[in-house]
């Protein structure tokens, strides 16, 4: 690819690549924090009307650096000085999203394409957006050299087009920089044409394809959109300090931190059917984030959807509107949000043995020092359900008298009520867009401007502190210490640590039926867990016993926050994304049981024509992930004549 170098005129008022990385500067975040926002924000804001879901997959792999470096025209040998053999990458690719669009042979900064791959701070202006291709993208100049790829497919009038671009951002100051001749350390690389010095992206399907096929990675086919970025010489540990005895375990390594980024920001919107819009889903790696979560992530989800619809999802759980009595909204009889809240014990969090989770503090803040923390966290995210921040011990719950309970609350605010009209006139018709404005660069809090009145951000935080309080402080509750609870855990943990230190087994077993000496004419199919064993990697013997009469189907499942999922359920959600559990050997104790059966395909068996009898039988199993925990479950399908 050929490069175009940033001027170095010095009467050029442009940015420089140092000034453009500290332009993000929030050191309260890890990089995997900073990418997960930013990226899948995005993909969010460029989701297309009417789509199901928003997919966005991150993947860790490996490249040979030899097969990429020529393509670097003008830094090639200091690349190869510098990265030798196999290196690492990371591609963040989304689906269902409209991709980079617009006119990339203009010189007006308009259009996705030109925002992301030339501009630094062009907000997203899609209503409800949450991110924009301005500050926040510089995360992904920190992880790697400074180098980004951009690859993106759009649909125009006249049919489907690619694009792929790259770009280096870089400190100038630096002593090992790639960019030695340039003084504003920032470059793209693309193609020229018609002897113009205009940058051009590569838009050949074929030179694409070989592009892509240095890191493994697919292009886009048949009727996709969507935008892929890729980060190569990826930086060998996702955290800022070094690692020690003491760091948590999703610290250890790339993959870990993105997953728990993804759950501790996007927990809200993760296969959420009830988001008024697209479902997101997230995978790493191929595995689906969000089908199993800790009991701090699915209460979080379990929140912010009791206070988007208004109606709590659990008995545990107490949602209250929250109303400022003047100069807020158009009709001051519509609330400007609810807050939902609960007040969870050790044990409901999985803190006490033998799980020993860590508190939900310490998946905030990834602080060793919080494993065992009792904080008040109140969670706020505005329509596009990224957490925008957990304020904890903070004005949001000011007062608020919780002794050895955590309180975890969500402040979900209405946002396409209509505002004070003195507030429109300032050009804020809605509350969405009030609290959009009054957002920081890398959307880590709501502000109010200094210029705008009435304040409403500030009112809020009031309103929401003064109703825990009268709700919590004045319940009549139960909030004693328990201070040798507390000691119990503690000691608990170093006595009895967790195996995987909260990682989910691979396989949960069903509680096993009773079974009846007599058999009734109403009894229903049913079928226990006699014996399980892992017979080689990833695949696991099942022994079973079984009660049947008519035809029914024996099938796995896997285990969900929602509930058990089948394998119709999957392919309905996530599409042709293969089912993680297939039957790959089936066979019943003995060979002349009253029925026919049928294994169809790995996915089930089929039992035609049983008359009422208990038979056993031994299922194998092979789990193409250990992030989901099978079940199996039988279903009748024809009831007897």
């Amino acid at each position: 690819m050929k490069i175009k170098r940033a001027s170095d005129d010095s009467q050029n008022m442009a940015q420089s690549g140092d000034s453009i990385l500290r332009s993000l500067q929030n050191t309260a975040l890890l990089p995997p924090d900073l990418i997960v926002r930013e990226s899948i924000q995005n993909a969010l804001d460029a989701s297309k009307k009417d789509v199901k879901s928003t997919k966005v997959d991150y993947t860790l792999k490996s490249f040979e650096a030899s097969r990429l470096i020529p393509h670097f025209e003008g830094i090639e040998d200091t690349l190869s000085e510098r990265y030798r053999g196999i290196q690492n990458f990371l591609a963040i690719s989304d689906r269902n999203t409209v991709g980079l669009t617009g006119d990339y042979r203009s010189n007006d900064s308009e259009g996705n394409f030109q925002k992301l791959v030339f501009s630094i701070g062009k907000n997203q202006e899609a209503d409800g957006a949450g991110g924009s291709w301005g500050m926040g993208k510089t995360s992904y100049f920190h992880i790697g050299a400074g180098l980004v790829i951009y690859y993106t497919r759009i649909q125009t009038d006249e049919g489907y087009e690619e694009r792929l671009i790259a770009s280096l951002i870089e400190s100038p100051k630096k002593t090992h920089r790639l960019l030695t001749d340039n003084t504003r350390g920032i470059a793209w690389w693309g193609r020229y044409e018609d002897g113009s010095n205009h940058l051009l992206p590569i838009t050949d399907h074929e030179d694409i394809q070989k592009f892509m096929d240095i890191f493994g990675l697919n292009t886009y086919k048949d009727d996709e959109t969507g935008t892929t970025i890729i980060i190569p010489f990826l930086k060998k540990s996702p955290s800022n300090n070094s690692l020690n005895e003491e760091s948590l375990p999703w610290e250890q390594d790339w993959i870990d931190s993105l997953k728990m980024a993804v759950k501790r920001w996007y927990a809200p919107r993760l296969i959420n059917t009830e988001y008024p819009g697209s479902a997101l889903i997230c995978r790493i790696n191929g595995e689906i984030i969000g089908l199993t979560m800790e009991p701090t992530f699915a209460l979080m989800r379990d929140l912010y959807t009791s206070a988007l619809t208004r109606k709590s999802v659990s008995k545990n759980i107490e949602v209250k509107p929250i109303f400022l009595a003047r100069q807020a909204m158009a009709n001051n009889k519509e609330p400007i949000g609810h807050i939902a809240f609960a007040l969870p014990e050790a044990d409901e969090l999985k803190m006490t043995s033998p799980n020993n989770l860590p508190s939900p503090t310490a998946y905030i803040t990834s602080n060793p020092d919080d494993i065992d923390a009792v904080q008040k966290i109140v969670a706020f995210a505005r329509k596009p359900g990224m957490i925008v921040k957990y304020d904890i011990n903070g004005n949001w719950s000011q007062g608020v008298s919780i002794a050895d309970r955590n309180l975890i609350a969500f402040f979900v605010p209405n946002s396409q009520g209509e505002l004070y009209l003195k507030l429109q006139e300032k050009g804020f018709k809605t509350l969405e867009q009030y609290l959009r404005k009054g957002e920081k660069a890398d959307h880590a809090d709501w502000f109010d401007q200094s210029d705008i009145r009435p304040k409403i951000i500030s009112r809020i935080i009031r309103e929401v502190k003064d109703t825990l309080s009268n709700e919590i402080n004045n319940s009549g509750k139960d909030v004693t210490t328990h201070a040798s609870e507390r000691l119990a855990r503690r000691f608990g943990k170093i006595l009895l640590p967790s195996p995987g230190f909260g990682k989910a087994s691979s396989l949960e077993t069903p509680k096993e039926t009773r079974s009846k000496n007599k058999i009734s004419r109403n009894r229903k199919v049913d079928l226990s867990i006699t014996g399980t064993e892992f017979v080689s990697e990833g695949r696991i013997r099942i022994s079973f016993t079984t009660f049947l009469k008519g035809d029914a189907v024996i099938s796995p499942r896997i285990l969900t926050q929602d509930g058990n999922m089948g394998i119709e359920k999957w392919h309905k959600t996530f599409g042709d994304l293969p089912f993680p559990v297939i039957i790959e050997g089936f066979s019943w104790d003995k060979d002349n049981y009253d029925f026919k059966y049928q294994v169809n395909s790995g996915k089930s068996v089929v039992i035609k024509n049983s008359a009422p009898l208990t038979a056993k039988g031994t299922l194998t199993l092979k789990l193409l992930s250990a992030e989901y925990q099978p079940i199996l479950a039988i279903r009748q399908i024809k009831e007897e004549k």
